[in-house]
């Protein structure tokens, strides 16, 4: 028997251990094991998926298991338009209902980049985050490494399991993409 936590935002689903090795289909291999995604370690067992981002409990693994610059899961991959080094300068809550302080849906930042390690990205731009169980958590102040996208509308955004983290906390992403020429 499977689990399945809804916890807000994507549900946290588990499969039960007789479809583990089928889980492992868009990550470590693409529609069957002989057919391997390069660059996804073979220790790196996903046991666990936030809607379509996988979780790995491997030491060695990111905090999300996405590869580099690049996010797998098979017909859902998409490249970041820029991964930068950044600094959140303003945080500003937003509500679904602006009376009840408890509803907050999302949060915009505003960010000023430091560094663009690949792509292309505004030296300042708003990021949009939206309050789900699969958020980057962000604070004032702070550095970090972010792996930017942008929707339909032009709003960046960045996906929680595209290897952004705190940039104290991103030396192996770091190390990764400074042995990847073209950072994928």
């Amino acid at each position: 028997m499977g689990l399945t936590i809804n916890a807000g935002g994507n549900p946290v689903s588990v499969p039960p251990l007789h479809k583990l090795w089928a889980q492992q289909d868009g990550y470590a291999w693409s529609r069957n094991p002989d057919n391997p995604i390069p660059g996804w370690p073979a220790h790196w067992l996903v046991v666990a998926q936030e809607g379509a981002n996988p979780w790995s409990p491997s030491p060695s693994a990111p905090r999300c298991v996405h590869g580099r610059a690049r996010t797998h899961g098979g017909a859902g991959s998409r490249e970041a338009m820029a991964v930068v080094h950044a600094r959140v300068v303003k945080a500003q809550d937003l509500y679904e209902d602006a009376s009840d302080p408890g509803s907050v849906a999302a949060t915009r930042y505003a960010v000023r980049v430091q560094r663009t390690l690949r792509g292309r990205a505004p030296a300042a731009f708003a990021l949009h985050r939206q309050k789900t169980s699969a958020r980057l958590p962000m604070d004032t102040a702070e550095r970090y490494l972010l792996f930017v996208s942008s929707d339909a509308s032009g709003r960046y955004f960045v996906d929680a399991c595209s290897n952004s983290a705190r940039l104290t906390e991103a030396w192996a992403t770091l190390k990764a993409l400074a042995a990847s020429p073209n950072g994928k």
